[in-house]
């Protein structure tokens, strides 16, 4: 567990539900953790996995999953990315990215984040 980090953020960077890794690790509500706790990372995986900051990974961790059914492609965000930069990267189409990963504001997507490319 480095400064900054959340078991959201690192459930975000492995793909893997939040509160799998606190029952893994033994952590009860508030989900408070210490600096420099070691943690397992279950293969628990998160879906529907809203927005949000994305820890760095430390690790390899789980595999993540194959594409969903109609994703031709997944795509992580990096930074400086753009829902348009990665449409037209992919010529796909904007909204189409938005709808098949229910993303809520096309303007807020985040560096780790994977993403489904129809």
């Amino acid at each position: 567990m480095r400064y900054g980090e959340s078991l959201f953020c690192i459930g975000r960077a492995y793909r893997v539900s939040p509160w799998a890794i606190a029952g893994q690790n033994g952590i009860g509500y508030p989900y408070w953790v210490r600096l420099g706790q070691r943690l397992a990372i279950p293969n628990a995986p998160w879906r529907y996995m809203p927005a949000g900051p994305v820890c760095a990974r430390q690790f390899g961790g789980p595999t993540p999953p194959p594409p969903p059914p109609g994703c031709r492609v997944t795509y992580t965000v990096r930074p400086g990315d753009t829902l348009y930069a990665i449409a037209w990267r992919y010529q796909a189409n904007v909204w189409a990215i938005v709808t098949a990963n229910n993303i809520h504001n096309p303007n807020l997507i985040f560096p780790g984040q994977v993403l489904c490319i129809p």
